[in-house]
């Protein structure tokens, strides 16, 4: 998944995964969030619980976009 190309749904926007995180705050430790930006320019990092990024977001094909 890091380093793979993902494309928003709803938005059609392409973005790049950057990471996956662990959440430490206190209620929500453990938890696994996916780091992300858009890929077409620099723009700020995004966050995302990642069941929430695998709903949302589709793997495409990024030999496409090398």
């Amino acid at each position: 998944m890091i380093g793979r190309l993902f494309r928003n749904k709803s938005t059609g926007q392409y973005y790049k995964v950057e990471n996956i995180a662990i959440d430490a705050t206190n209620e929500r430790n453990g938890h696994s969030v996916v780091i992300y930006r858009r890929s077409d320019t620099y723009s700020p990092v995004f966050v995302r619980d990642l069941p929430e990024f695998t709903e949302k977001f589709e793997m495409v094909d990024d030999r496409l976009y090398d």
